[in-house]
């Protein structure tokens, strides 16, 4: 056995064995960490999505009637509850509660939101999505829109955000746990590359 591990032969095949092990090993977390985050955002969006159906269906006739104290108290306690930010808006784009605001004067001094990219795309098309900073609060959001109708026609949208940070911290602590099985796997390729 000291003849082999002293032979130059057996260290250049333990070397591209471990190599080889360790580049696909590296490949495997990249594609697996890839695909981990895509899977949290997917989730994120269905969470969002989720919460503005339940909320389009629960506040569906308030939102018609247009901005009250007790729209906005309810978008509050929602938001109290499932961590997620409600903003309700009229079909005009005009804010009648939203969650991240303490009472209905803080509301009514938001800009409009007709142009916002998920609120047009939920007017055009039924529903929307982005990833922008919030230009109210100058905070990175994850942001869903759903329109409401009475009928068939559209009374206004039930938008549904969460920070970036949350959705990147829940990415962060999934990618940080694949790095550290890989390494464990290479360690252990590395091991048994060795003894076999």
């Amino acid at each position: 056995r000291s003849n082999m591990l002293s032979s130059r032969l057996f260290w250049k095949l333990l070397l591209a064995c471990a190599g080889l092990n360790l580049v696909a090993a590296v490949v495997f977390g990249v594609i697996l960490s890839n695909w981990q985050e895509a899977q949290i955002l997917g989730q994120m969006n269905l969470r969002l999505r989720d919460a503005a159906v339940l909320v389009r269906s629960d506040l569906g006739d308030l939102i018609d009637r247009g901005a009250s104290e007790e729209l906005q108290k309810r978008v509050r306690d929602l938001s109290e509850e499932t961590a997620i930010r409600f903003t309700l808006l009229n079909v005009e784009g005009d804010v009648i509660a939203d969650s991240e605001r303490e009472s209905l004067a803080d509301v009514t001094k938001l800009d409009n939101h007709r142009h916002r990219p998920e609120v047009v795309q939920a007017l055009t098309h039924g529903e929307g999505a982005t990833q922008r900073t919030s230009v109210s609060l100058n905070v990175p959001y994850c942001y869903f829109a759903l329109r409401a109708d009475h009928g068939e026609t559209p009374v206004g949208v039930v938008r549904t955000a969460l920070t970036a940070a949350s959705v990147q911290a829940e990415a962060t602590g999934m990618r940080r746990l694949i790095w550290t099985l890989v390494a464990a796997i290479i360690a252990c390729v590395l091991a048994l590359s060795y003894w076999i």
